[in-house]
Formats: structure tokens, C-alpha cells, sequence
């Protein structure tokens, strides 16, 4: 190499000879400052010389280091945070952009930086890596109270009104018997013992005839509550209809409403609100007790969908409602997490940090 700095330029071999098809040979260029480089690679037999002019450009690296803790313990569903520091080596600004990445992740997670890259021209910028969990402790922490009562009261106060046609059926029918009665007194009025006679006569015809028409209108009205097909039928409805849980996986440190759903049941049109619970696939799937709390198992079922039922001896079918088991970040200590930093043209430098998850 002709004109370079010691150390800047090796050719490897140092001498060859060449041959019909030529005799390949290895040159090796760099500088330990950045910025853009020239150099001249020349052959020589001692009689005939041939030159080769070949560029170099030379840009910053990065030191990347931890500037906080580097061990954070998180519940399932929060982010760990981890602080670090990316300086330009080489010069006194980045030539080209720095990216970052992690690795090792464990399942269930998702890495994100800010800022999320550093451009070309910037000095020595603080990153944070934030390193987000699934489960049941994300966004607010909220409690996942269970807002069913309301709605199973207004089944509860529905589901057995059939009698209300017949009352009001009743209720105008007696009405009939208010003319009935004037024309019996007035026959009881009157003065003459034929007319008395006749009047009684005619009040008992249709006092009859009052009854009958009395009997009729309750015997329709006690149809008319299911469009006259006779008694409607019994059904059984589950609330809530659907409900979202996490596997109850062993040594987390949830409340239980991240495991459990409450569920209730109406057995409409029925003499009894007796049932019996269930859930689809057995214990794989979650279990359920007498009075329609279902727990999650510990490991989220494939599908995630399973069905809770319950069941009336009065009913032709069951009532049913969908709970769809979560998979959770799993708990643990995952000590080695890569989160690394590479600047345009250099080589990517690594910190490693632990990320335990209860």
C-alpha cells in the first residue's frame, strides 16, 4: 500500500508469483479515526509496475451501556423498563444511524425502545428498553368486577309473567254483570207482581249468560299469554353470555378475578330454578362449581373457547355461555435478555438483563 499509515493497509500475501491466470491475493484496509479514506495498492516485478486506487469510508461506533438496573421484577401483564446509554465512538457525533434490538424474549412479551433509533449527527443519547408482559395486570390494574346483577334481576322479574291477560280478562268481564244488575233491580223495583216475576226472569237468563260469557273470556285469556298453543316452554338463560379469564397457571400471584368468572342462571317459565353445571371437556377445560363459579386451568386449553352449561330437568336443552381462556407471559426469571445497540456500518454491542415476572 502506497501512502498509508502503519497498520492501515495489509496485503496478505506480502509477495506472489503470478501466473498465466493470475495469482489472487488479499488487501485489508482501515483506520481507527472516521471519516473517508484513499488508498494505492501497487505490484511491482521491478520492471513493470501496476497501480489499483481503492476508497475507505470509516464511520462512528457505538458504546452501548446500562445506566440502571438491569434486574426488574414485573406481574404478568406489566413492563419492565431498563435505562442505557449509546455514545459515539470514533467521533464526537453518529455518522450513520444506531438501531436497536432484543433477543432471548420469553414467550408471550414484546420489546419496544425510546427513542426507537438514533439518527445520524447525534451525540451520546440516552435509551430506554421497555420490555411488555401478557397478563392479567395490564393497562389500569382494574379489578374485572363482574356487572351481572342488574341484568339478572330484570330476567328474574320477566321470565314468569304469563298470567297478566288472564287478570285483565277477569277484570273487564265483571263489568258485564253492572247492566245485569240494574235490570234485576229495576225488575225488584217494580211495582206489579207479573212484571216482578218477568223481570227476575229475564235478570236470571242473563245473569247466565253473563257467567258463560265470564268463563270464556278467562279461558282465553289463559291462552292468550303464548298465542293459544298452550303453556310456553321452559328454557334456561346464562349470564353473563360470554367472559374472558387467564389459565390459572401455578405460582402466579393474580387476584381471583383474573382466573375466575362467576356465572348465573334463570330457568324461565319453570316451577324451579334448580340446575346443574358443566363445562366442555372436562378439567382440561376449567371447572365449575354448584353455584356457577368456573375456574381456569392452569395451562390455556387449544382452542382457548370452552363452554359452561347449565342444565334444567325441566328444560329440553341446556343454557350456555362462552368463556375464552388467556395464555399469560409465563412466571419465572429469565436472566438472559439481549438488548443490543448497532450503529450504520459497526458490529451490534449487547447488555444482557434479567427479567423475573410473578
Amino acid at each position: 500500500c502506497v501512502g498509508a499509515a502503519p497498520g492501515t493497509c495489509l496485503v496478505n500475501p506480502s509477495s506472489l508469483v503470478p501466473t498465466a491466470s493470475g495469482a489472487p491475493f488479499t488487501v485489508t484496509v482501515g483506520n481507527a479515526t472516521t471519516g473517508a479514506f484513499t488508498f494505492s495498492i501497487q505490484g511491482t516485478d521491478g520492471t513493470l509496475t501496476q497501480s489499483q486506487t481503492v476508497s475507505l469510508s470509516v464511520g462512528t461506533d457505538v458504546t452501548w451501556s446500562d445506566t440502571g438496573s438491569t434486574t426488574v421484577t414485573v406481574e404478568a401483564g406489566q413492563s419492565a423498563s431498563y435505562t442505557f446509554s449509546a455514545t459515539p465512538a470514533g467521533g464526537a457525533t453518529f455518522s450513520g444511524a444506531v438501531t436497536f434490538a432484543c433477543a432471548n424474549l420469553p414467550a408471550l412479551t414484546s420489546c419496544s425502545f425510546s427513542p426507537t433509533s438514533i439518527a445520524a449527527g447525534a451525540g451520546t443519547t440516552s435509551v430506554m428498553a421497555t420490555i411488555s408482559t401478557t397478563g392479567p395486570n395490564s393497562g389500569s390494574g382494574s379489578d374485572r368486577r363482574r356487572q351481572i346483577g342488574k341484568k339478572f334481576r330484570s330476567l328474574a322479574t320477566s321470565h314468569n309473567s304469563g298470567g297478566t291477560s288472564v287478570g285483565m280478562g277477569l277484570n273487564s268481564a265483571w263489568l258485564l254483570t253492572i247492566p245485569l244488575a240494574g235490570i234485576f233491580l229495576a225488575g225488584i223495583a217494580s211495582g206489579k207482581t207479573d212484571c216482578r216475576i218477568k223481570y227476575q226472569r229475564r235478570a236470571v237468563f242473563l245473569c247466565c249468560m253473563a257467567l258463560a260469557a265470564l268463563l270464556l273470556l278467562a279461558a282465553c285469556g289463559g291462552l292468550a299469554g303464548n298465542g293459544g298453543q298452550g303453556p310456553p316452554p321452559v328454557t334456561v338463560t346464562v349470564s353473563p353470555t360470554s367472559a374472558n379469564v387467564y389459565a390459572d397457571e401455578a405460582g402466579n400471584s393474580w387476584p381471583a378475578s383474573a382466573t375466575q368468572q362467576q356465572f348465573a342462571a334463570i330457568v324461565n317459565n319453570g316451577t324451579s330454578q334448580t340446575v346443574t353445571w358443566a363445562v366442555a371437556g372436562g378439567d382440561a377445560s376449567g371447572t365449575i362449581d354448584a353455584n356457577g363459579l368456573y375456574s381456569s386451568p392452569p395451562i390455556a386449553p387449544s382452542p382457548s373457547s370452552v363452554t359452561v352449561t347449565a342444565t334444567s330437568s325441566q328444560a329440553t336443552s341446556p343454557g350456555a355461555a362462552t368463556v375464552n381462556v388467556q395464555a399469560a407471559t409465563a412466571v419465572g426469571t429469565y436472566s438472559n435478555v439481549q438488548v443490543s445497540a448497532a450503529a450504520a456500518g459497526g458490529a451490534g454491542h449487547t447488555d444482557a438483563v434479567t427479567l423475573t415476572v410473578n
